[in-house]
């Protein structure tokens, strides 16, 4: 960490829990998890569902819109590899020795 950064954090009352040496801080968290693909799903579903005028939609219709894309989520996609994967996409990390993975 830099000084000014050490510096600031302690001002603010704030502490690094890896202390000055950040190499044992884990990475992205992108490479284990697929939430990213999950929420890419849900914009795409939301973005081709949105009103011209969307400060004017109501909380109710945009609630029936995010169901909306949730049930199209869940019928269209392998919503459920998503999570399946994780144990084998921990071991990918670690064999990688935190370096990135494919998919």
């Amino acid at each position: 960490m830099t000084g000014e950064y050490k510096s600031a954090s302690g001002t603010h009352g704030f502490t690094a829990f890896a202390g000055d040496d950040a190499r044992i801080q884990p990475g992205n968290l992108q490479e284990a998890t697929m939430q990213e693909m999950a929420v890419a799903w849900a914009r795409s579903s939301l973005d081709r569902t949105l009103p011209k005028r969307p400060r004017e939609e109501d909380d109710d219709t945009y609630a029936k819109r995010l169901k909306a894309a949730a049930a199209y989520i869940n019928d269209n996609y392998k919503v459920a590899d998503l999570c399946l994967e994780f144990p084998a996409r921990v071991a990918s990390i670690l064999e990688a020795e935190g370096g990135r993975i494919k998919k």
